[in-house]
């Protein structure tokens, strides 16, 4: 007996800027997920491309996919446009006709279905959640990290969405002033959809605008690359200097399995205690961020599939703001259960703006 799907096709998902391409921001009024012209012809365009391919797919066809989603959650959307709803029926049945079965998933109440729900389209309701992970390895390990030396420079804070910040420097005439702009992904759901990033503004230093900046992408890649091919020197290595534990910083180790546990590597989960905000890659694959000081997560799940037991494992990280090392060898933890749902408290009173110089050729 094959397995029966269901297929979700649309546009739009709950994900950075709802899965839709930035460049559709270049019209600065353009109202996404809504019958304007412009974004229509995005969507017309694509899915011109993608709903032909999934055809053969289809049940009546054959295939597995048994009902397909043409959106999803629309009922709270601000929008409420039946136009848009109207002509995505339309494209749908264009492209995949008359028989398979379209449906809207909405939440449980009948205010979200007044604006997600359509004639012609099956309406449902939102479905539960599933693990991430299946099986558990019932055993504890621990990373011991290493600091890399940081640049020396005076970081001052950060800047988050939506909040605006005046910050008083001390500096010295000629020096430089840099900005880590992080992509955090875009908002992808409600009014503020239209995310833009960078400087979205002048930046002004006492009446005069700070201009001609050079704006440039970090090698984050060649700088784990590096770290995980040991292309470090002695001194590179040494942690008994002081350094800035306040500003952007990579950290590395090993992680070697223990001999004579069966059935390893299995799934298993990382734990950040004392940590702050970053990334963490794991024999150069990027496991996703981390944000215990901010919460409910305080786990990464840590497929099997990227853990080796033949040789030790590369463990990078870039902690952003604060890390709890000192000048001792500072620790990241590998757990069997994850903590998903924690209550952490998140105070946001300091001066939030990253000035610094990242020279990730060090790595």
């Amino acid at each position: 007996m094959h397995p029966r799907r269901l297929l979700t096709t649309q546009a739009y998902f709950g994900f950075l800027l709802g899965g839709l391409p930035a460049w559709l921001l270049e019209k600065k009024s353009i109202v996404l997920r809504s019958s304007d012209s412009d974004y229509l012809a995005a969507v017309e365009k694509w899915m011109g491309v993608l709903l032909p391919k999934m055809r053969p797919h289809l049940y009546h066809n054959g295939g597995p996919v048994i009902m397909v989603q043409v959106e999803n959650e629309y009922g709270s959307y601000f929008a409420c446009d039946y136009d848009y709803l109207r002509s995505l029926l339309k494209l749908f049945r264009q492209h995949l006709g008359e028989e398979v079965v379209l449906f809207t998933t909405d939440g449980a109440s009948q205010f979200h279905l007044r604006c997600g729900a359509l004639q012609g389209l099956y309406a449902t309701v939102d479905f539960a959640p599933v693990s991430e992970g299946i099986d558990f390895v019932s055993v504890f390990f621990l990373a011991k990290i290493n600091v890399y030396k940081a640049a020396e420079t005076v970081p001052q804070g950060v800047l988050e969405r939506g909040k605006s910040l005046t910050i008083n420097v001390t500096g010295k005439a000629g020096a430089n002033l840099d900005i880590l702009v992080e992509n955090m992904g875009r908002v992808n759901f409600g009014r503020y959809n239209n995310d833009f990033k960078g400087l979205v503004s002048n930046l002004t230093l006492d009446e005069d605008t700070l201009v001609e900046w050079e704006i440039y992408p970090l090698d984050i890649d060649g700088a784990v690359n590096h770290g995980i091919n040991g292309h470090l020197d002695r001194q590179e290595r040494s942690i008994g200097s002081p350094l800035s534990y306040e500003a952007p910083t990579f950290y590395t180790g090993r992680l070697s399995i223990p001999e004579g546990i069966p059935d390893l590597p299995q799934d298993t989960y990382v734990k950040f205690p004392g940590w702050t905000k970053g990334q963490i890659w794991i024999n150069g694959f990027n496991l996703g961020r981390y944000w215990p000081a901010r919460g409910p997560q305080l786990t990464l799940f840590v497929p099997r599939n990227i853990l080796v037991s033949s040789e030790p494992n590369n463990i990078t990280v870039l902690e952003l703001e604060h890390s709890p090392c000192t000048t001792q060898a500072c620790e990241i933890e590998f757990v069997d259960k994850p903590t998903i749902n924690a209550t952490a408290e998140y105070e946001n009173d300091a001066p939030q703006l990253f000035v610094r110089d990242i020279r990730l050729n060090h790595l």
